[in-house]
C-alpha cells in the first residue's frame, strides 16, 4: 500500500496484514528483513475455523463429502503457512531480546503444528471412513483433540501478536528518527545558506562603500581639476586612491594632467 524512504533506509507495507519489509542499507550488501505474521495469523485462524466445522456435522450421517471439503481447504492454508513461517524463520536476529522472542514462537509453533498433524490425521481417517460407529469414535477423538488445540493455538497467537507490537514500534521509531534526520538536515541546509547570504551581504555592502568612496574622490577630483583651469582656485589638489581598479587608473590619468597643467 506504500513506501516509506529515507537516507538510511527504506519501509514497504504490503497489505492489511502485518507484512513489513525492512532495506538496511550497508557498503557491503543490503539485508533484507521480511515479517509475515499477518499472512500467520489469518491462516491461523482460516484453520481453526475449518477445524471447528467439522465439530458442526452431523455425527449419525455421513460426512466424508463435507471432511473432503474442508481438507482441500486445509491444503492450501498449510501452504500459505508454510511459506510464510519460512520467510519469518528465517530472518536473522541481532539482539538477545529478538533471538529469545523467536525462540518463543518457534516453540510454540511447533506444538501448534504437532497438534494439527494428530488432527489432520483424524481428517483424513473421517475422509475414507464409512462406518458411522467408527465415525463417531473418530470424532470424540477429534473433540478431544480440539480441547487441547485450543489453548495452544491462543499462545501462538497472542506470541505473534507481541512479535507484531514489537515490529510495529521498532518501524515506527525507525520512521522517526529518519524523519528527525531530515529534519537536523534542513535546519543545516538553511543555517548555511543563510551564514553565506550573509557573508555575501557584507562582501556587496562593503563593496559598493569602496565603489562609491573612490567615485566620490575622482568626482571630487575632477571638480577641483576643472576650478584650476577655471582660475577658480590657485592650485589643484591630486585625487588619492590606494585600491588598484579602475577607479585608481583614472585618479591617476587625471593626476597626471593636474601635474602637467600646473607646470
Amino acid at each position: 500500500i506504500g513506501e516509506i524512504h529515507s537516507k538510511e533506509s527504506n519501509i514497504s507495507v504490503y497489505n492489511i496484514h502485518l507484512q513489513v519489509v525492512s532495506r538496511w542499507k550497508r557498503s557491503d550488501s543490503d539485508r533484507m528483513i521480511t515479517v509475515s505474521l499477518g499472512n500467520l495469523n489469518t491462516e491461523r485462524m482460516l484453520i481453526r475455523g475449518q477445524t471447528l466445522e467439522i465439530l458442526t456435522l452431523d455425527d449419525h450421517t455421513n460426512i466424508q463429502e463435507s471432511v473432503s471439503k474442508i481438507a482441500t481447504q486445509r491444503e492450501n492454508s498449510w501452504k500459505t503457512i508454510d511459506e510464510n513461517w519460512k520467510y519469518f524463520s528465517s530472518i536473522p536476529r541481532d539482539t538477545d531480546e529478538e533471538k529469545l522472542a523467536v525462540e518463543k514462537i518457534s516453540k510454540a509453533y511447533k506444538m501448534w503444528r504437532e497438534i494439527y498433524v494428530e488432527l489432520d490425521g483424524l481428517i483424513a481417517k473421517l475422509k475414507v471412513n464409512q462406518d458411522l460407529e467408527i465415525q463417531k469414535k473418530l470424532l470424540l477423538d477429534y473433540r478431544n483433540a480440539v480441547s487441547r488445540m485450543v489453548p495452544i493455538s491462543n499462545e501462538f497467537s497472542k506470541l505473534m501478536n507481541e512479535q507484531k507490537n514489537r515490529t510495529v514500534k521498532f518501524s515506527t521509531e525507525m520512521v522517526n528518527n529518519s524523519i528527525a534526520a531530515s529534519d537536523r538536515s534542513v535546519i543545516i541546509t538553511i543555517s548555511v545558506f543563510l551564514v553565506f547570504t550573509l557573508v555575501g551581504l557584507i562582501f556587496t555592502i562593503f563593496s559598493i562603500n569602496l565603489i562609491m568612496n573612490s567615485l566620490e574622490k575622482v568626482k571630487n577630483g575632477v571638480s577641483g581639476f576643472f576650478s584650476f583651469i577655471n582660475n577658480e582656485t590657485n592650485k589643484s589638489s591630486v585625487i588619492e586612491i590606494s585600491s588598484n581598479d579602475e577607479f585608481s587608473h583614472m585618479a591617476q590619468i587625471i593626476n597626471q594632467n593636474i601635474q602637467r597643467t600646473e607646470s
